[in-house]
């Protein structure tokens, strides 16, 4: 930081004829004292700085200074939403918009339009203020200046259907320039402006009368999209939802595998029911029996019968009605 301090009447700092300077950007960091104007500043075609820079310097100066717009980098415009105010974040030495801005259709709690505040010119391309919810003016882009669109013949200013809209706030808007000079700027609003606010616009568009109390007849534009604050959780809750429903399906899917294959085995076994169903050991018991063929088997059981005459009756098992 520097600090000057001169009693002389001569201005404090002097920047003259400097053919190669480019970076004037310390002039906001310095603390100068004296006389108005404390800075006398000419000669010097290729100066470049933002617009806090040269607004101090014109201040210092007392008197318009000349800055080069060629060291301002420069980005595509379009229709602002939340994937375009991400992408212009990441441009963060964007100054000049190349093509239209288009803001239309959103709703001030729901997209905060700071991030535009760096924009300093408006280059092939008209500012559309549209249809939008909540926002009081436009104070989001205090530092544009200049808005040109020759090539058109619509307005390059359009400001229109805006509930909420107390006044404009574009405080450091020189220049606006449109094919039809009658018809640079357009600006429609429910409640009327300040005066001061319409006599600096007006005098932006050369005394012209550009304010219309009301409302313009427009499609109407809905951004549902714009609805959601949190589309990230969204997308994640419903992944999850997914996943779950695919795992769920896929247990279903294992266990009907799974019975069909043991059924499949049970088959391939022919082994009966009954006989599967009957206690261990009485199924070892009868393994243990030496098989027998039909008549052997009828000839014991005649012989069963004879002998079991005048005794209590017991129950005879046989392998093959065990496995009946």
């Amino acid at each position: 930081m520097i600090g000057l301090s001169f009693s002389i009447a001569a201005p404090a700092l002097s920047i003259k004829d400097n053919k190669r300077l480019v970076d004037v950007c310390e002039l906001a960091t310095m603390k100068i004292k004296g006389r108005m104007p404390l800075l006398e500043i000419s000669g010097n075609d290729k100066i470049c700085a933002p617009a806090s820079v040269r607004r101090k310097a014109r201040k210092l100066a007392m008197k318009d200074v000349q800055f080069d717009g060629s060291c301002l980098k420069s980005c595509q415009g379009g229709v602002v939403d939340k994937r375009f105010l991400e992408e212009f974040q990441k441009e963060r030495e964007c100054r000049v918009i190349v093509g239209d801005l288009i803001i239309k259709g959103l709703n001030a709690n729901n997209t905060k339009l700071e991030k535009l505040r760096r924009i300093e010119r408006i280059e092939k391309g008209s500012l559309v203020f549209q249809q939008n919810i909540g926002y009081e003016s436009m104070l989001f882009l205090s530092n544009l200046e200049v808005i040109s669109h020759p090539s058109s013949h619509e307005p390059a200013l359009q400001i229109a259907n805006n509930y909420g809209m107390k006044f404009i706030g574009l405080p450091s808007l020189k220049t606006v320039e449109a094919a039809d000079e009658d018809r640079a700027i357009e600006i429609y609003t429910y409640e009327e402006m300040p005066k001061s606010e319409k006599r600096r616009l007006m005098d932006v568009a050369n005394k012209r009368e550009i304010f219309t109390l009301g409302r313009k007849n427009i499609d109407e534009t809905h951004r549902v999209h714009e609805e959601y604050n949190n589309n990230a959780l969204l997308g994640f809750l419903l992944t999850v939802f997914l996943g779950m429903v695919l795992m769920g399906a896929a247990a279903i899917l294992l266990l009907t595998i799974c019975r069909r294959e043991r059924r499949r085995r049970h088959s391939e076994e022919g082994i009966p029911l009954r006989a599967r169903s009957a206690p261990r050991h009485y199924r070892e018991s009868l393994d243990s029996y030496p098989s027998a063929s039909f008549e052997e088997s009828n000839e014991f059981e005649q012989r069963s019968k004879a002998t079991s005459v005048g005794k209590p009756k017991t129950t005879s098992y046989s392998r093959e009605s065990a496995v009946d």
